[in-house]
């Protein structure tokens, strides 16, 4: 059977990344179609033909995905839809589908398939959608396309009448994700697109572990089961990466990569025997990090650690459940600085409990740790997520146009009980502009031996200062 996965078009001329993680509109990176890839690589080995159009890297316009959809003439179409961009989505594969008569259209969204009311509220709009998936795609789409290639419904222990797929039992997922066969890159076609402001190509995301055990108040993605690959199967994928595509660079895809030490540790300890000299950086917590793993890291190639700091008041962590203290923050940024890595804060304005007095201490505890990279956000209270059940129960949300729920906006969606949504986005261009603004911040990018970073870094500095300062760009990172 013929199956087309399809990366859909970016949405008012903005990029979009519609991964597990991460699925909103944004302004600057353009990721590979991770889910997407893995998925193919399951529909090849079931036997199926399968294509993948990355409209998104290549910036493609509809009309153009329709013409190489109905040429391609698929049985099956499968896609992934954003948060934010739900309707944008939904409204490109009805296109799509209306030019390949026949063909099924299935589709996936986290935050929809956790909210029922809303997965149908968002099946209801767009009828011309067969299918809408709440497992993860990769584990359950080989399974249901055999089914349709069978001329059968799905199995009704996988799913709902009207066309949403039910949550299956846990035994039905892989074991491990070492079952997973590497992602179908060849179907791509090219990596030039794939970027971030820190990796140019060739770049990728490459997921060593998958799942969340955690309970942040905030997060979309967290209480979720942990699997993970084997180092020696991660490793086994990188070296394919260089050899097949001239991997160079890449970011682990993974909730929190150190969840388990000493498989991460094992990893590290793989990439540095083995020579493959790729750059990658990674997103963990900082109370699962030591100076013996920045060491390791390090030796293996890590360049970049990205770490969830939320808040500079210890009061807006506890009534958040982040499970860290200020002094595990500090420790983390100070091991980054000892050993010469580059540290990323990622900090959220606007949880339970902010007030004008919580938001002075993160810009004064931002100062203290002194990271390379501070990103600012205002909250976005997800309808998954026991933020949104809290600004919800006070009356607190002052809209429900989930186009404008992305974490990149200037404009909140909610207000606290403290602050206005005026006053929190005056906040965090302030905040920026604090951090952007200090000498040693500017001091600290120069590269005295790397004459195209310092261009390219001052011109993304005065790119990001003039966003801030005129406020002619709706989203800010």
């Amino acid at each position: 059977m013929k199956i087309l996965l399809i990366n859909l078009p970016r949405v008012g001329g903005a990029p979009v990344i519609r991964e597990e993680r991460f699925e909103h509109k944004d302004f600057e990176m353009v990721q590979p179609p991770l889910g997407l890839l893995y998925s193919a690589s399951m529909l090849r080995g079931a036997g199926h033909e399968v294509a993948l159009i990355d409209a998104n890297a290549l910036d493609l316009g509809l009309e153009e995905v329709v013409r190489r959809a109905a040429a391609f003439g698929p049985a099956v179409i499968l896609s992934r839809v954003a948060f934010d961009v739900q309707d944008a989505d939904a409204a490109a594969l009805k296109a799509v589908k209306a030019a390949v008569p026949g063909a099924l259209a299935v589709t996936r969204n986290k935050i929809l398939s956790d909210v029922p009311e809303l997965r149908d509220a968002f099946m209801r709009r767009h009828p011309e959608l067969d299918y809408f998936l709440l497992m993860e795609p990769e584990s359950v789409i080989a399974r249901v396309c055999a089914a349709l290639a069978a001329g059968l419904r799905p199995p009704a222990a996988a799913w709902l009448e009207g066309g949403a797929v039910r949550e299956g039992a846990a035994a039905e997922l892989p074991a491990a994700l070492d079952d997973f066969p590497f992602p179908a890159y060849d179907l791509l076609e090219t990596m030039a697109p794939y970027k971030t402001s820190l990796f140019g190509p060739v770049y990728t995301l490459v997921l060593s572990s998958r799942g969340c055990p955690f309970q942040c108040s905030f997060c979309a993605y967290c209480r979720s089961k942990y699997r993970e690959r084997s180092a020696e199967n991660v490793v086994k994928e990188l070296k394919w990466l260089k050899e097949g595509i001239g991997l160079k660079n890449f970011v682990f895809f993974d909730d929190t990569i150190s969840l388990k030490r000493e498989r991460t540790m094992e990893i590290f300890r793989r990439m540095a025997d083995s020579g493959l000299g790729l750059k990658f950086g990674i997103c963990t917590r900082v109370d699962l990090l030591d100076e013996e793993m920045v060491v390791a890291a390090k030796a293996a190639g890590c360049v970049e650690i990205g770490f969830g700091v939320e808040s500079g008041s210890q009061k807006v962590l506890d009534l958040a459940k982040k499970g860290i203290t200020l002094d595990q923050i500090r420790k983390a940024f100070a091991l980054c600085r000892k050993h010469g890595m580059k540290s990323i804060a990622s900090v959220i304005l606007g949880l339970p409990g902010e007030t004008e007095e919580t938001v002075a201490e993160t810009f004064r505890f931002i100062a203290e740790i002194d990271p390379y990279y501070c990103q600012y956000a205002i909250a976005v209270p997800f309808p998954n997520t026991a933020v949104y059940r809290y600004y919800d129960e006070r009356g607190l949300i002052l809209t429900r146009d989930w186009r404008r729920y992305n974490p990149l906006e200037v404009e909140p969606v909610f207000r606290t009980e403290a602050l206005s949504a005026a006053r929190l986005a005056e906040l965090k261009r302030k905040g920026y502009l604090k951090f952007l603004l200090r000498p040693s911040f500017i001091l600290s990018k120069i590269e005295p031996l790397d004459l195209l970073w310092n261009i390219k870094g001052f011109l993304m500095y005065v790119h990001r200062l003039a966003v801030l300062l005129l406020s002619g760009r709706k989203y800010v990172r």
